[in-house]
């Protein structure tokens, strides 16, 4: 009693991945929540999709290609807590979000990208830009410490399976 029921979180990670990860985390009851997640895809680490040189006979010239994705994801999920931490055994619960976890998650998303292709018949490149649509079922296992009822610090892993609507034969 008396601990925040609600907890927003931070992906600090995900700029460097080319995405910003916003979490919020609903407790139901000591070792069950409820979690939401959006996601901005671009509001990030511009990502490289190629870099070229090219030789024209009498200079080398190179050129970057971006994929300058731009986009959203929204994922939710709910955690079973495997055994809740205490503060001494028998005892009381340190944090209602504290302890290890397993959260199946179902993910949604879109987001457009160029995509770089060469063509050989006429030694050109197109950048084209592609919609990219999907989705995703991921079972987490992970483990979340509490730090003074402020700060949540939430190490996980996760294997799942996704679908998309990428032609892998023109990808």
């Amino acid at each position: 009693t008396g601990q925040p029921k609600n907890a927003l979180k931070v992906n600090f990670l995900a700029p460097l991945l080319g995405y910003t990860q916003l979490n919020w985390e609903h407790s139901i009851r000591p070792g069950r929540s409820f979690e939401t997640t959006l996601g901005i895809i671009g509001l990030g680490k511009r990502q490289e999709s190629a870099s070229m040189s090219i030789y024209d006979g009498s200079t080398n010239t190179s050129t970057t290609y971006y994929r300058d994705a731009k986009g959203i994801f929204i994922s939710g999920g709910y955690k079973f807590a495997k055994r809740p931490d205490y503060a001494v055994p028998g005892t009381r619960l340190t944090h209602v979000f504290q302890g290890f976890y397993a959260k199946p998650e179902l993910s949604f998303g879109v987001y457009g990208h160029h995509q770089l292709r060469r063509n050989f018949n006429t030694n050109t490149l197109n950048n084209d830009r592609k919609t990219t649509v999907f989705s995703g079922l991921i079972l987490n296992l992970g483990k979340q410490w509490v730090l003074g009822d402020l700060f949540l610090l939430d190490i996980y892993a996760g294997l799942g399976y996704a679908v998309d609507n990428v032609d892998s034969e023109k990808a």
